[in-house]
């Protein structure tokens, strides 16, 4: 891993979790640590710069060391085999708190291209009144490995608001099912 793709990353990082609604709390080597404004949650950043592909037994060691009922963890990997390029490849190794990117995924922010449309969750108040209004099974859906639901950190029910400029008015808005 060169050293200015690390810091392009830590900077996307930084963008990805001041979006999601954390503060940066503290570094200690290769591991960032942020957290919710209540202390509620903690999203510990791990980058690996291993060069052989990571494997579900260190998975499930970086998850017993931090608690899933505090702590959401990512995972940032250099290495990815030749045979295994898929982007689904690390879906396999995410489960509620977790989630696997390749260092490559995160040198910039998609958020910030200019064809790239606001995204953001529902929360639940949000979500109740847009299901009292209209069919969930009538929406549109998205796929929870959709780059821009990886970044929000979206789950399988989450509704995305996408928010797009229109010609005819200032905004149009519409919402995705994440499946």
């Amino acid at each position: 891993m060169s050293y200015l793709n690390i810091e392009k990353c830590k900077i996307t990082v930084s963008e990805m979790m001041n979006d999601r609604g954390y503060d940066y709390s503290s570094v200690d080597d290769n591991i960032l640590i942020y957290t919710r404004p209540d202390k509620s949650r903690n999203t510990i950043i791990i980058f690996i710069n291993k060069k052989e592909d990571i494997k579900g037994k260190q998975v499930n060691k970086y998850k017993s060391t931090f608690s899933e009922e505090m702590n959401d963890i990512i995972l940032i990997v250099n290495f990815i085999s030749i045979e295994e390029k898929l982007s689904s490849k690390y879906m396999d190794f995410e489960y509620n708190n977790m989630q696997v990117f390749h260092i490559k995924d995160l040198l910039y922010n998609i958020t910030k291209h200019k064809y790239v449309p606001k995204h953001s969750i529902l929360d639940e108040e949000e979500k109740k009144q847009f299901t009292e209004l209209y069919k969930i099974k009538d929406i549109a859906k998205i796929k929870i490995s959709d780059p821009v639901c990886r970044y929000h950190f979206a789950k399988i029910g989450n509704i995305m608001k996408i928010t797009r400029p229109s010609n005819n008015s200032k905004k149009e808005i519409n919402y995705r099912l994440c499946i």
